[in-house]
């Protein structure tokens, strides 16, 4: 966040370290592309879930 390039590793060897290459940078990139895009599944399944339930809900209280 401040112009210096700390990165964190998933992969083996895991830790923290500094961004020397362009390559560790992308690789980086890429895996935070990819915990973002599971996140977002993840959240529109829940919100697919609990919309569902909120339904259900109404309709119990109406005599659906």
């Amino acid at each position: 966040m401040e112009g210096i390039p700390i990165l964190t590793s998933v992969h083996p060897p895991y830790g923290v370290f500094y961004g020397v290459t362009e390559g560790e940078v992308n690789e980086y990139l890429g895996q935070l592309g990819a915990r973002m895009k599971a996140i977002l599944e993840r959240m529109s399944a829940v919100s697919k879930i609990k919309a569902k339930e909120f339904l259900r809900g109404q309709m119990e209280m109406f005599g659906g």
